[in-house]
């Protein structure tokens, strides 16, 4: 059985996050896993007797619902696909105030893989507040719902319903500030199943909202020492589940406005660091120390110098979005719009989570169980696998 998965987008040095234009790529060797993941579904369903599964009809004696599928042993099984998930969890300062945050439910993505047509119900909840932005469009609220969806298992990544344009959209003001569904096109993988929602054809499913109460999993501070080399010490205590590593990022932005009336960035100090997430938090935190460097200097060539530090980062930030579940191509899409915001010193791209001046920020994968509490999502049949990566980014 062949299987569609693969997917998108290679993070380059300076993009805009809302960018249409770059191509969804494909080439990843995770696909020839969920596409044997795939055949292993279809197989067993086929083994199934008639005396062993349920039809639209009517109910096994053992009370299973009208449509399921029953195993031999009696246990409903789930339906023959896949969904993988990922989004972003932004904990923004209010102007630079230290206690006073925005928390923001950033463009998680769905991706849905399927060898054949399936109809699903999906919906998400916002346990901490209501969503701003769908897609495909569905009605606001703290529960958002897409029933009814048709899976396919051909591709639409080339051929689908436009994606909201500029001055579109369901934000508050997409004339003033675009909305987060213009830039879906960089979010594209190439091979996933298309998604038809009345009328409306899709590569994915995308959901955004504002928490009415910021959602803060990460507390901390951090201090500059006047010494040569430079040094940064940080300090900060989790408050939520998180896996695998923080990778914690200092940045020194200095900016400048040019003749057209925008502050692109003249000189910059940087440097990261990933730290393994503990059984247990020490007392005091966790501390890091950091080594900032120049990386950006508008006399010496500054592309050339933030390019290597930010290519490295980029490589090594995806491969461990893959050891969450991610397929490489999804990694990536992921980096392709974060990388700006979560990363980098470009602060002439006007990214409003592009910090100017100093600032340092922790980011960190959650465990599986903060996404299911902060976000639930329910889908019906239930799939037979679901991969959910939540990063939260939190600026100390």
């Amino acid at each position: 059985m062949k299987h569609l998965v693969v997917l998108a987008l290679a993070a380059s040095l300076v993009w805009a996050c809302d960018s249409d234009s770059k191509q969804a790529v494909t080439g990843d060797s995770q696909v020839t896993d969920i596409a044997e993941e795939l055949d292993t579904l279809a197989d067993g369903t086929s083994e199934l007797s008639e005396e062993d599964s349920t039809t639209e009809d009517a109910l096994d004696e053992d009370g299973a619902e009208i449509g399921d599928t029953v195993s031999p042993d009696g246990q409903t099984e789930k339906a023959p696909y896949i969904v993988h998930e990922w989004g972003v969890l932004a904990n923004e300062r209010v102007h630079g105030l230290p206690t006073h945050y925005e928390s923001m439910d950033d463009k998680p993505i769905l991706y849905f893989y399927t060898d054949e047509t399936l109809t699903v119900d999906a919906s998400v909840t916002f346990t901490a507040g209501t969503a701003r932005e769908t897609w495909p469009e569905v009605t606001l609220d703290s529960t958002v719902s897409w029933p009814a969806l048709t899976l396919h298992p051909e591709s639409c990544a080339q051929d689908h319903t436009p994606f909201p344009g500029y001055g579109e959209g369901q934000c508050d003001n997409p004339w003033e500030e675009p909305c987060e569904a213009m830039g879906l096109g960089n979010a594209v993988v190439a091979d996933a199943s298309c998604i038809e929602f009345e009328g409306v054809t899709s590569p994915l499913l995308f959901y955004a909202g504002t928490n009415s109460e910021p959602l803060i999993p990460v507390t901390g501070s951090y201090a500059l020492h006047p010494v040569e080399p430079a040094e940064v010490s940080v300090t900060f205590t989790p408050t939520a589940k998180f896996e695998g590593q923080f990778l914690v990022i200092y940045r020194d932005i200095e900016t400048q406005y040019d003749e057209i009336g925008t502050p692109p960035t003249t000189h910059a100090t940087y440097d990261f660091a990933f730290v393994d997430v503990p059984e247990a938090v020490p007392e005091g935190g966790i501390s890091v120390t950091l080594h900032p460097q120049v990386v950006i200097d508008v006399n010496s060539s500054p592309e050339l110098e933030f390019s290597t530090v930010l290519g490295n980062l980029e490589d090594e930030f995806t491969a461990k979005l893959q050891g969450h579940g991610l397929t490489g191509a999804e990694a990536e899409a992921f980096v392709n719009n974060w990388s700006t915001p979560m990363f980098g010193c470009w602060y002439q791209e006007g990214h409003p989570s592009v910090p100017a001046g100093v600032s340092v920020t922790v980011i960190g994968v959650h465990q599986r169980s903060d996404f299911d509490a902060w976000m639930p999502l329910t889908l019906t049949p239930e799939p037979q696998e679901l991969v959910r990566v939540l990063v939260s980014y939190t600026q100390l």
